[in-house]
């Protein structure tokens, strides 16, 4: 470990800009294209300080570009550049928080003098999803420093900032390929064709790594991988309508019973053909039931949504009745607290109970689906 980050820092240090003379030129440089834009929006206009935030986020944008590129550059195409990047990751991390920060001016003044303005941005169901997102963007920024970081553990560092950074890009990443399918202006779509490459570099890391992929890891990749969706879902699609409700929730629930069918067909599977994969499955059929439970946790909280505070309780035909599904998340429930209390005790009363649990779940599913297709 050490032998590399001695090797990344030679390579930084065969720039002259880097470090925090780095950060310094990249935060000039955005903060002067900034001050020009501010200079000449009518800030009387809600519709200019909108405006305004949107550029803000586009300006920024290369700079995250970078930072969530500059691990799989480095571990893809390994270099002098590539080790420079990662080198300084960071500071262009920190640079794009500076332009992320510059939405403060403009969402300060909307709340304070075009609250219909704010509140039509907040129209959007995602748009608080996103507000999530700008805190942990916040927390992110704020723990890059030693002085609070060493309140954290590293492991919980690591996940806020790789939870923030995922998060910043799926949200980057569905938004921009969003606009550059219905719009027509050339910066959505290299900047949605950017990210998508991007996004593409990871999946090859990914791939690469994939025999390293086990134990707890499994759980975590299955996590991102069902939170990323149902995230993506909810900003592409929407809760606002029947019709879109309807599409968030139809991925929700196959999400969900596609990790559930994994995790009860593992054993059956092994017993009738014992393979590599089928053993592996075994292994980790307690993880898949864990991310199944969180798709139904995903489902569970958009049907409650859409039934109490998004659109009449009587518009919306559930692919899951709400009742199935409460019933199938308590259930589900009381088998986690049984996995919890084994993994603290080392008992087996998970284990012994995961038959029969699988049983009831698939029961109430089927007939849950059923219904689903009746108001």
């Amino acid at each position: 470990m050490a032998t590399a980050e001695w090797a990344l820092a030679g390579a930084a240090r065969r720039f002259r800009l880097q470090g925090w003379a780095l950060f310094g030129f990249l935060a000039a440089a955005l903060l002067a294209v900034e001050v020009k834009f501010v200079s000449v929006i009518d800030w009387s206009n809600p519709i200019d300080i909108r405006w305004l935030m949107g550029i803000n986020w586009r300006l920024a944008s290369p700079y995250f570009l970078l930072t969530f590129a500059a691990s799989p550059l480095q571990r893809l195409l390994p270099g002098r550049a590539t080790r420079w990047l990662l080198a300084n990751r960071r500071y262009f991390g920190l640079a794009f928080a500076v332009g992320a920060f510059c939405q403060v001016p403009p969402i300060v003044t909307l709340a304070l003098h075009f609250r219909p303005a704010l509140a039509d941005i907040h129209s959007a169901s995602s748009q608080f999803g996103e507000d999530c997102i700008y805190l942990t963007l916040v927390l992110m920024a704020v723990t890059s420093f030693r002085a609070t970081s060493r309140h954290l553990s590293r492991t919980t560092w690591r996940r806020l900032h790789a939870s923030g950074i995922y998060l910043l890009a799926g949200l980057y990443g569905v938004t921009y390929v969003f606009f550059a399918l219905y719009e027509t202006s050339a910066t959505y779509v290299v900047l949605g064709a950017v990210f998508v490459i991007v996004w593409g570099l990871r999946a090859a890391v990914w791939w690469r790594r994939r025999a390293e992929l086990g134990g707890r890891k499994v759980f975590w990749a299955l996590a991102g991988l069902t939170n990323g969706v149902m995230l993506a879902a909810w900003s592409w699609f929407g809760i606002e309508s029947n019709a879109t409700l309807g599409v968030v929730l139809t991925i929700a629930i196959v999400l969900a019973c596609t990790l559930f069918l994994v995790s009860l067909a593992a054993g059956p599977l092994e017993r009738m053909w014992s393979h590599r994969t089928t053993v592996r499955l075994v292994t980790e059929r307690d993880h898949f039931f864990v991310a199944y439970a969180l798709a139904l946790g995903w489902y569970v909280a958009f049907a409650f949504a859409g039934r109490v505070t998004v659109v009449p309780s009587h518009a919306v035909v559930l692919p899951l009745p709400l009742a199935v599904a409460a019933a199938c998340g308590i259930l589900t429930l009381g088998m986690l607290l049984l996995l919890a209390r084994d993994l603290a005790s080392g008992g087996h009363a998970f284990a012994r109970a995961r038959p029969a649990a699988h049983i009831a779940v698939a029961v109430l599913l089927t007939v849950g689906l059923v219904l689903g297709n009746y108001p």
